[in-house]
């Protein structure tokens, strides 16, 4: 497992980001795939829920979309939330939070993904468009080649990947309740080898100031 640091500079701080990844076999995924219990929960309690094509019933099952790969790239960002003083309301910290993360994630990925042919798996639901097409039932996806499915629309338990790899316990929140920290698990799924090499000149190249842990 490699470990980093880097700073997500805001308009108020600097705020310290933890990057963990590890490279494990596409396959040894598998048996995180739980696509049932998945869409009970998904259309019992998700707002999109048929209204997002990235999302169920229209995301295909990991088993299926995993079976061109061979390599499977496991990445998990967090942050201490202890960093976010500043912000007097403890529900806007969690979104500072999950803003950054989320952000800062999927541009990072997104582009090494782009530099290892591979397929991302977000860390969330699409959100490149501010009314999915899905949900008004005009047309198809308006960006299918940007779209990427999450790795719970795909039916993978994030939860146990994230505490079996990492030994890292994803936290809930409320509006009242403030966690620790707020994290993200996101993947990328390709046939190449990402060298520490390529992942360090990326963050040069995107301006990230950024260190070994």
């Amino acid at each position: 497992m490699k470990e980093y640091r880097f700073i997500a500079e805001t308009p108020s701080a600097k705020i310290v980001v933890c990057l963990n990844y590890i490279k494990v076999s596409a396959k040894s995924l598998i048996p995180y795939e739980n696509n049932n219990s998945l869409k009970i929960r998904c259309e019992q309690g998700c707002q999109n829920y048929n209204n997002k094509w990235s999302c169920p019933p229209h995301s295909p099952k990991y088993s299926v979309i995993s079976k061109k790969f061979n390599n499977a790239y496991v990445f998990l960002f967090y942050c201490h939330l202890e960093q976010f003083s500043y912000i007097k309301t403890p529900y806007m910290k969690i979104r500072v939070a999950n803003s950054i993360l989320k952000s800062r994630s999927d541009k990072i990925i997104r582009q090494l993904e782009k530099e290892s042919n591979g397929k991302m798996l977000a860390n969330n639901s699409c959100r490149l468009c501010k009314e999915c097409s899905c949900k008004t039932k005009e047309s198809k996806c308006k960006k299918p080649s940007k779209l990427r499915f999450s790795m719970e629309s795909v039916g993978l338990n994030v939860e146990s990947i994230a505490m079996d790899f990492f030994d890292h316990k994803l936290l809930s929140y409320s509006k009242d309740n403030v966690p620790l920290y707020s994290s993200v698990v996101t993947t990328i799924l390709t046939n190449e080898i990402i060298e520490e090499d390529k992942i360090n000149e990326l963050f040069l190249n995107m301006g990230i100031e950024f260190y070994l842990a």
